[in-house]
């Protein structure tokens, strides 16, 4: 029922609101009190908004009450996510004339909430302590592949670069690849992009049972568990279940930075120097050092 009642105000919003672009909006009226506003806090927190608070009076209220302790710093977090998203909405009417879609605007907004607890929740829980040296590349069974894959990602300019490392149960280099990007988003569509290059990679090989691996605990359980990720690369996950399927056997899983050295260095080559090479017959100098301490680990 409240899904009905959602749509059915953003569908009206859309009508008023293309008119109201025409006049002097208040940030009361684009952030508590249109339709769409009201129909996204509804949907997301239950809340529906009066009329007769401004809304600084409003967000000034939200540290009062976490003073008092009656909300907690991450129902503030919440609220602020929210509104960015409402406001993300308007601009992009106000500049791009694009209309905003409700259903859109509470996935945007849900799947933020959900980064953020993510992150509050692992920085507030103590590390157990965990050997790091210990902790290497370890070779696939006899009949399957691993590709290990890195995207890294640079704030500064918005570039990244993708590594990938193929290897079979001797540790021997089946195919490597450095991948240059441009105008990336963050570093999980880099690591994302990644896994997309990998599956490609698989594919292009003929390989039938696979290993992927990356450092990127947010892509694996994605992919494998349809967990919450940044709703701009919903699409390109759905596509890399799609291939997946192609496999005879596959196993999509999570390894530490330690085990995925190569493909770290080879994701850093390709962004630090605009690079987009493949290897197949011989390996870069920069990861040979790195091959050869992982070759220690096959079992005879």
């Amino acid at each position: 029922m409240r899904r009905q009642v959602d749509l059915a105000l953003g569908e009206k919003w859309l009508f008023l609101c293309e008119i109201r672009l025409q006049e002097n909006e208040t940030p009361s009226h684009v952030l508590m009190e249109c339709n769409l506003a009201r129909a996204v806090w509804f949907s997301i927190t239950g809340w529906s908004a009066d009329d007769t608070i401004p809304f600084s009076v409003w967000t000034q209220s939200w540290f009062d009450d976490l003073h008092a302790k009656r909300i907690t710093i991450n129902e503030i977090c919440r609220r602020a996510i929210i509104t960015w998203c409402l406001w993300y909405d308007r601009c992009d009417k106000a500049f791009q004339n694009s209309n905003p879609n409700l259903e859109r605007t509470i996935l945007r907004a849900r799947s933020f909430i959900s980064d953020h607890l993510k992150q509050y929740t692992t920085q507030h829980v103590s590390p157990s302590r965990v050997c790091r040296s210990n902790i290497h590349w370890t070779p696939p069974p006899l009949d399957v592949v691993t590709i290990n894959i890195d995207g890294s990602f640079s704030y500064l300019n918005n570039i990244g670069g993708i590594g990938l490392m193929c290897r079979n149960f001797a540790s021997e280099q089946q195919a490597a690849e450095c991948i240059y990007l441009m105008e990336i988003r963050n570093a999980s569509q880099a690591e994302c992009m990644g896994l997309w290059e990998a599956v490609n990679l698989a594919e292009r090989l003929k390989l039938e049972k696979v290993y992927f691996q990356l450092d990127a605990k947010v892509v694996v359980e994605a992919v494998n568990n349809n967990t919450s990720i940044d709703w701009q690369l919903l699409n390109l996950v759905k596509d890399i279940q799609s291939f997946f399927g192609r496999f005879l056997f596959w196993k999509c899983s999570y390894i530490s930075k330690e085990g995925n050295k190569v493909a770290d260095t080879l994701s850093k080559l390709a962004r630090d120097n605009a690079l987009s090479v493949a290897w197949s017959g011989f390996s870069p100098v920069e990861i040979r050092s790195q091959l050869s301490r992982d070759k220690t680990y096959v079992l005879n």
